[in-house]
């Protein structure tokens, strides 16, 4: 079961007494770390329960106060119960709404954000119309659609993130005579209207990952094109442009990425030499251009498709991805200072395809991903505890796989939100999970 996104769906959502943030305090008493003016608090407590339903959240980073380092907080009310630092619900079911639909084919691989107000944003491809859509809709309230981008073929494989300050930020691709083939990026400020860049304009491009950092800066990772092989890694300042940070010579597709609060970048992908493929991590240390020497996560062909990761706050890295000899979903994690071990979480079908991750804020992990029947289904396990899967929705059979995707994102109060695209009906999907 995965608590912690925001789902969506006709929405049967239990409000809570208060929307996200319930009250803020200056700081933690005492964490219990000697510090002084030189030194840099960064190991806040875990979250913890202040209540049987409020959960108490500490900022990443603290200030030095009488010798002892202290850190805000913020108190949000579960709508179900907490434990152990985490909301759950006593239980639960799946609530399906149809986003954007018409006879267009709306809805190619989505991607999903939540706002800091639970509030849920979609980018996705409209295939008939050859442009870039969004969905977006309150917390609580209904969904509205419209377009990001209309002029040209645009809108591949789009990749949304939105940052502390509410900034919309969407990566995505563009093949036609206006804009050439390359990828593009839109920019929204709150209450603002979508402002566009290029980020590189030189020809054919592969799968783009975006992500913000935690000083604003928006990175983005994507192959260059399948005649160089180069896999580029751009980023842009908060008040900056574009400008390529490093590149990397290799052979694969599909990047996905995760900075470090060191200012690192955590790189996985799916790496090809004919006729097989591996999913290959790689690191960037901070200021550095040079990639660290590439390591194998798995050594078995055709294996490392749709690949996910994320980086606990521990170091702790989590990686999801389709293996496509036996059909199933793997998952794969590497400790701080350990290597890499793998292992099939389901293998009931030809399950794992379309792969998205996301961990809450006790290190529960949500693995959302698709069966080539349709099945829409989510793997969640608990700290400690075992892998449990649950079926979302069913679509129908993906035929090739085109458009196809799942978005997932965690609402922090026990709700989980699942984007997708449906082949059967060529329309965009949620699915949200809330307490009941």
């Amino acid at each position: 079961m995965k608590f912690g996104a925001a789902s969506r769906g006709t929405l049967s959502l239990v409000l809570m007494t208060c929307a996200i943030a319930c009250g803020s305090s200056p700081h933690s008493p005492d964490s219990g770390q000697a510090c002084s003016d030189s030194t840099t608090c960064v190991a806040p407590p875990p979250p913890q329960c202040v209540s049987d339903t409020t959960v108490r959240q500490y900022s990443a980073t603290g200030s030095c106060t009488d010798g002892s380092c202290s850190y805000d907080y913020t108190d949000t009310e579960c709508a179900g119960q907490c434990d152990s630092g985490v909301c759950v619900c006593a239980s639960a079911s799946w609530v399906i709404t149809t986003v954007d639909s018409s006879p267009a084919v709306l809805g190619m691989t989505p991607s999903l954000a939540l706002d800091a107000s639970g509030g849920a944003h979609i980018a996705s491809r409209n295939e008939t119309g050859k442009d870039l859509r969004y969905a977006s809709r309150p917390r609580g309230g209904a969904w509205t659609t419209s377009f990001i981008a209309m002029t040209g073929d645009v809108g591949y494989v789009p990749a949304l993130a939105i940052d502390a300050t509410g900034i919309e930020h969407v990566a995505y691709g563009s093949y036609d005579a206006t804009h050439g083939a390359g990828l593009l990026y839109a920019r929204r400020d709150p209450g603002g209207t979508w402002k566009f860049e290029t980020i590189w304009g030189s020809g054919l491009y592969d799968h783009p990952a975006l992500v913000v950092d935690a000083g604003g800066t928006v990175r983005v990772a994507f192959w260059s094109n399948a005649v160089n092989h180069f896999l580029e890694l751009y980023a842009r300042p908060p008040l900056g442009s574009w400008v390529k940070t490093a590149d990397l010579y290799s052979v694969g597709n599909s990047p996905v990425i995760a900075p470090d609060p060191s200012g690192g970048m955590h790189l996985l992908y799916q790496y090809y030499t004919a006729p097989d493929y591996q999913v290959v991590y790689q690191y960037l240390p901070p200021a550095s251009t040079v990639f660290e020497s590439a390591i194998v996560v798995e050594p078995d062909s055709q294996i490392g498709f749709s690949p996910a990761l994320e980086l606990a706050p521990s170091g702790e890295l989590h990686a999801s991805y389709y293996d496509k000899t036996n059909g199933d979903l793997r998952y794969a994690h590497r400790p701080v200072g350990g290597s890499w071990v793998a292992t099939a979480i389901d293998t009931q079908g030809d399950v794992g395809l379309f792969t998205a991750m996301a961990l809450d804020a006790a290190g529960g992990i949500y693995i959302s991903y698709m069966a080539t029947n349709g099945d829409v289904k989510l793997a969640y396990k608990s700290p400690g505890g075992s892998w449990m899967i649950s079926m979302v929705d069913s679509v129908g059979p993906i035929g090739t796989g085109q458009g196809g995707g799942t978005s997932i994102a965690l609402d922090g109060s026990g709700g989980v939100v699942i984007a997708y695209f449906d082949f059967a009906h060529g329309d965009l999907k949620v699915a949200e999970r809330q307490c009941q």
